[in-house]
């Protein structure tokens, strides 16, 4: 009994995709695209990545003015912060000269910005002194020192986020138009209308005050005590993995579903695979991509947004630090660790975006054509 005249078209039309993508992947050495040519000896990967790669540093330059003239509009004044109520006209003006605030706001950027660049990231004005010594705790120990907070339980909190997010959404996509999909759904939802604060406290309610499991506050040093810091961060880490699990569970689901209706799923339908191996092999594989976005956006925006988790829990981390520099009028450390911020998740969404070719070899051409 020979196939189905459709199948025979399905496997035609897919064969020819196969074609052309394995010709995009070995680049050659001059590739027309419309109104313009690559140079020779230039690959379309070697152009996809220069792209991607330009539009980040390019991104982060434009995001250092911003940050930088954004801190400067903030009212207050980093002098009334230091002198606190014996602070009068003329030991502000003192103090903004020392600070060199007192230097035309061009000119102060393109001191902080080469330093920056240096590593030289200034001086905590928060920790700077008032008898005519005005050099306080180095703003780059204080990153490096909330950064051995932050990172850690950002990471953990968005793997997490993944091994939660992930097999509930091919279960719900498994089983999708069932009471189960419909169950995953509504506490998805569930769990990402909750705040952060709220759902910390009910974690504190649960596994330190009636549990008596987890700490709820204090961070030992993790050198000196490693099993002490993880049990500190473990409710943060939970709370995290909570909050960012819904939009990964959502989106898999929708788009394995939307994967489901694709040539390539029902070829594999007509071949007589099972649901399961059409869900994981086939649909899922080819909702790769977005789901990957998600998930680097989600650990993008988390490096910024470990705020709230940070100070529940008491965590001595970058969150922590930008809140109490922002109380001090401290513009250093505020200026150092908003581009952190700003760097790690522009450097997240360059890495999700070199990732994509591995994924799917047509990404390229997109961008490229």
């Amino acid at each position: 009994m020979g196939r189905p005249s459709f199948i025979d078209g399905i496997w035609a039309e897919n064969r020819e995709k196969m074609v052309r993508s394995d010709r995009l992947s070995n680049g050659a050495a001059v590739v027309s695209r419309g109104m313009w040519r690559l140079p020779t000896g230039v690959s379309v990967m070697t152009m996809y990545f220069g792209k991607r790669i330009g539009a980040a540093i390019a991104t982060i330059f434009v995001v250092s003015i911003l940050v930088f003239v954004g801190v400067r509009v903030l009212p207050g004044n980093p002098g009334e912060a230091i002198l606190g109520l014996t602070a009068t006209p003329a030991s502000i003006a003192r103090v903004d000269r020392a600070l060199n605030l007192d230097r035309p706001l061009l000119v102060q950027y393109g001191s902080w910005l080469s330093g920056a660049v240096r590593g030289n990231l200034g001086s905590s004005m928060a920790s700077a002194g008032t008898g005519g010594q005005f050099s306080g705790t180095p703003v780059s120990s204080i990153v490096a020192e909330g950064l051995g907070v932050t990172l850690p339980l950002s990471i953990l909190g968005i793997i997490l986020a993944v091994f939660i997010g992930l097999p509930f959404g091919v279960l719900a996509a498994y089983k999708r138009h069932t009471w189960l999909d419909s169950c995953i759904a509504g506490l998805s939802v569930l769990g990402f209308a909750l705040p952060d604060f709220f759902l910390s406290f009910l974690l504190i309610l649960l596994f330190t005050v009636k549990l008596h499991l987890l700490p709820s506050v204090g961070y030992p040093p993790f050198l000196s005590n490693p099993l002490g810091a993880l049990r500190s961060l473990a409710l943060g880490i939970i709370c995290i993995g909570i909050i960012n699990s819904t939009s990964i569970v959502r989106t898999v689901r929708n788009n394995t579903v939307d994967a489901m209706n694709s040539d390539f799923v029902l070829l594999a339908k007509a071949r007589g695979e099972p649901v399961l191996v059409q869900t994981l092999k086939h649909a899922l594989r080819a909702s790769l991509i977005p789901i990957v976005t998600v998930i680097g956006l989600q650990f993008g925006y988390l490096l910024g947004g470990v705020v709230v988790v940070e100070n529940v829990f008491s965590l001595p981390g970058d969150g922590t630090q930008l809140l109490a520099a922002v109380n001090a009028r401290d513009y250093p450390t505020m200026q150092a660790l908003i581009m952190l911020f700003s760097i790690m998740f522009i450097l997240t969404n360059l890495l999700v975006e070199l990732m994509y070719p591995l994924l799917d070899r047509r990404t390229v051409e997109r961008v490229v054509g």
